[in-house]
């Protein structure tokens, strides 16, 4: 009905785009301080949306439909559990329903994007993470690079170059090295 509706509104629809999510609040805990009601409510923005979504899509004629996933379905992050399961669930959603659906169906994950000039120096964040934030202009010619892919169903969006990262965050060695320093 919302779909019919914005139709009539706005005439023919090409493209869709899910950006609901939750960024802040009671979902971002450490995983022993995580309670379910905070777990679903991220997963009410992201993956019970995106269902709901794809039952309205389903039959229709649409170019295209860009699911806006984050990095920290690569990456994780310390109090992301719930946030990274999301993402990690739009992505494999994406994988499996490219199989049969006629609408191309494609899962961004962005990395952070950067607001705020020099603000975000003094706030909560790393370094290293304000560094690797995208300016909106960085972020819209990702996007339309985005919209162009066409060599799969997941795209990974990383200011910096992704393996250090996934060095740094996954496989912890810059806290293994410092370790192996002492």
């Amino acid at each position: 009905e919302a779909i019919h509706k914005a139709e009539q509104k706005f005439g023919k629809i090409n493209g869709v785009i899910h950006g609901a999510g939750i960024l802040g609040g009671k979902t971002f805990n450490l995983i022993q301080e995580l309670e379910k009601e905070d777990c679903e409510e991220q997963f009410s923005a992201k993956i019970y949306g995106l269902l709901n979504l794809e039952e309205c899509l389903r039959n229709k004629d649409l170019d295209f439909c860009v699911l806006m996933s984050s990095i920290s379905a690569v990456l994780g992050g310390l109090g992301y559990v719930s946030y990274a399961a999301s993402n990690i669930y739009m992505d494999v959603f994406a994988q499996y329903i490219n199989r049969y659906s006629k609408l191309p169906w494609i899962s961004v994950n962005w990395s952070d994007w950067k607001y705020w000039e020099d603000e975000e120096k003094d706030m909560q964040i790393g370094a290293s993470v304000h560094e690797l934030s995208m300016t909106p202009e960085e972020g819209v010619q990702a996007f339309n690079i985005a919209l162009s892919w066409k060599q799969g169903e997941v795209l990974i969006h990383s200011p910096g170059e992704l393996q250090a990262r996934i060095d740094q965050w996954v496989l912890l060695n810059s806290f293994n090295d410092e370790k192996e320093e002492e």
